[in-house]
Parts: structure tokens; sequence; C-alpha cells
């Protein structure tokens, strides 16, 4: 029986998607328009093409046509400018912002990060003079809005490579340069994916240890009982331990529960 696809891999460029088609020794699939998909074993990617609608529709597409597990890991891997990090530079998302919208987004960085983190800032057209902060690129926040309806926030991802700055700007960037800068994030990617995988076992438990106790001991509602399971789950992720039931109440516990998982994400991040 042929694996289906766990990792799905979303570049915008082709040249982008090159070295990790050749790590990964992924296999173009011929039937499947209108986006380029390579796939191999657990691990698909997809070339999107330049800009926000592009990154969303792919990702829906891909999705709605390869995904038959839950909880796939979804990455979105490119270059981005930057006014002064050197070229090569590679962060993962901490914070995306929608130039358009104002929108910010916020992946969820609870685990160990294989490399600095920075925020990203998704316009529709190129900022060739840096007016953001942070690294720009003109994909990340539409894949984001978009892959959270197929999969849980903590395996969401953006990694990007600085390919331009000040001093060297876009004009200058050829396809056989922007290979070679992907390849320079394939070790940091393979760790991204070892440490998402983890993640990725958790949220396919169907339920913690705790989870059963914890409804024998109070009443909770239908949709109580859904947020009660998530809540768990993501502190599994961020605590790793047990849970003392010091609490007069269901509802106490969830409270408690929001607010842990809040502080344990604010501490990881910062």
């Amino acid at each position: 029986m042929t694996e289906s696809p766990q990792i799905f891999l979303f570049t915008a460029l082709a040249s982008e998607a090159k070295p990790i088609i050749a790590h990964f020794k992924l296999k173009k699939n011929m039937q499947y328009q209108p986006f380029a998909i390579h796939s191999k074993g657990r691990y698909c990617l997809t070339v999107t093409g330049i800009g926000k609608a592009q990154a969303a529709a792919a990702v829906a597409y891909t999705q709605a046509l390869l995904a038959q597990q839950s909880n796939p890991i979804l990455i979105n891997v490119g270059i981005a400018g930057h006014r002064e990090l050197p070229l090569g530079s590679i962060r993962l998302a901490e914070k995306l912002i929608d130039a358009d919208s104002g929108r910010n987004f916020y992946p969820s960085l609870i685990f160990s990060v294989p490399c600095p983190s920075a925020s990203v800032t998704t316009v529709s057209r190129p900022d060739s003079h840096y007016l953001h902060p942070g690294l720009v690129d003109m994909e990340a926040s539409a894949f984001y809005q978009a892959a959270v309806n197929f999969t849980g926030a903590e395996i969401i991802h953006s990694l990007k490579v600085v390919s331009d700055n000040a001093q060297a700007p876009p004009d200058n960037i050829k396809p056989t340069g922007v290979s070679e800068l992907l390849a320079g994030t394939l070790s940091t990617l393979e760790q991204l994916i070892q440490e998402l995988t983890v993640l990725q076992k958790i949220l396919d438990d169907p339920e913690p240890e705790a989870y059963q106790p914890i409804l024998e001991r109070w009443h909770f509602s239908v949709s109580e009982q859904h947020r009660l399971l998530q809540l768990l789950k993501h502190y599994q992720m961020l605590n790793g331990s047990g849970l003392v039931f010091d609490f007069a109440s269901g509802k106490d516990l969830l409270r408690w529960l929001e607010n842990t998982n809040q502080r344990l994400s604010l501490s990881v991040v910062l």
C-alpha cells in the first residue's frame, strides 16, 4: 500500500523547490494540475507560484487532493528580503503580518527551534525599499491562513532564507542563486520536520492520559469536552508532565489550562 503524504512543503518558485526535491528524492506527479506537485512516501512538495492568492489556493488544492491523514505538517519554505540581515540568513517565522489587512498571526514555537526566529511581513507588491520591519515575502500570511483550516496551528510554519537586502537588491536574484540559498536551509528544514513530527504524534493521540479521569471527576458540555481535549494536548506539548487535579470545578481547570498554556507558550518564544 502506498504511503500517503504527512509532510507538505510549499515553495513559491521552482528554483526554491529544486534542492528540496533532490534532497527528499521527490518525483513529479503529472496527473495534478494546475500546480506542480512532487511527492514520495510521507513527503509532498507543491510549487505554488508567487503571491498570496496562489499560496492559499495551492494549500487548499493540495490538502483536498492528497491529505488522507489527520494533522499533516505544513511548511512554507522560501526566500525573503530584509534590510540588514546577511544573504543566506535562515529564520523561522515567529509572527506573520499581512500588510494589506493589517492582521497578525503568531505561529506556535513550542519546540526546540532549529534557527533564530523573526517576524515576516507579507506584501502584495515587492518591497524593494525595505519599508517593512523584519523579513518581507509575498506568501507566508496567506499560506498560514489557508493552512489552519486543515491541521493544528502548532505544526504550521514558515522557514525563510534571506535573498536580498539594502546592499544586495532583489534585481540581482537569479534562479541558480535561489537554489543555492535553499540548499543551505536543508539541514535546518530537516531539524524542523523532526521537531514537528513529535508534535504531530501528540496531536494524533486520540486522548491524553488525563482526559478520561478528568471527565469522570467533573461534568463538561460537549463543546467543553472538545476544548478540554485540545487544551490537554497543548499542555502536553508544552509541559510534558502530568496534572494535579487540585481544582474546585471543571471550569476552573479549563481556565487554568488556558492561562498556563498561554504563559508557557510565551516563555518558549521569549
